[in-house]
């Protein structure tokens, strides 16, 4: 019996943060948001497999920067 499928568990998280408008809260979720990413990265750390998920955390991250690059402006 292998380890549980959890690959959409950053995505509510992701979702959340990039449909927010009120700055404070924002800043809240994409901090969120990216260490859910990060969470899943090391869960995948070691597995071969799981290619395309890697692709969307890694445009997520990417949407992520942008969204906490505009906070600063």
């Amino acid at each position: 019996m292998g380890m549980p499928d959890i690959s959409s568990d950053w995505k509510p998280s992701y979702v959340m943060a990039m449909r927010e408008l009120h700055p404070a809260r924002l800043k809240f979720l994409v901090t969120d948001a990216e260490r859910a990413v990060f969470t899943r990265y090391r869960e995948l750390a070691d597995a071969p497999d799981h290619h395309d998920e890697r692709v969307q955390m890694s445009n997520a991250l990417e949407d992520l920067q942008a969204v906490r690059r505009s906070l600063l402006v």
